[in-house]
């Protein structure tokens, strides 16, 4: 898992403030940010702590959003290197993810995982250009694994 943690010196901090958007480390909306950020979504609470958790001992930071909606009313995701998103989410449509990271020239790989796995759901996925499509519950490991192909790529 080492060869994940991000790479070179410090990178330069980044006053993140987004609404809705909720610091692991610091449960504040406003947070110093002092790398590369995954941005988490999932209306779960247990499994946004257990993301966030996983990710910060990757060596990134994690921001959390309560909602992709929440994380799509975000302006701005200052250093993000990637995204965690609900694809279950009431009212979420691929098409409108893709157009949000369009709109802020954001080429950064999605992962998107899922309660439950059928044509609509894997169509939505492909919609927003996922790097994967992963079913809840699924072991840690499968995500590092995910997660490395993708910031490797």
């Amino acid at each position: 898992m080492d060869d994940l943690r991000p790479q070179g010196g410090r990178a330069s901090q980044a006053v993140f403030a987004c609404p809705g958007g909720i610091s692991v480390g610091a449960r504040t909306r406003r947070v110093l940010l002092s790398g590369p950020l995954i941005a988490i979504a999932d209306r779960d609470e247990g499994v946004r702590a257990a993301l966030g958790s996983l990710v910060e001992s990757l060596g990134y930071n994690a921001v959390l959003f309560p909602s992709v909606e929440a994380l799509l009313a975000c302006p701005d995701l200052g250093p993000a290197v990637a995204a965690i998103i609900d694809v279950r989410a009431p009212g979420l449509r691929g098409d409108e993810v893709k157009l949000w990271m369009t709109e802020r020239n954001l080429s950064l790989p999605l992962i998107m995982i899922t309660s439950g796995f059928d044509r609509q759901v894997r169509l939505e996925a492909v919609k927003a250009g996922a790097v994967c499509l992963l079913r809840k519950p699924f072991e840690p490991k499968v995500l590092v694994a995910h997660l490395r192909d993708a910031l490797r790529s």
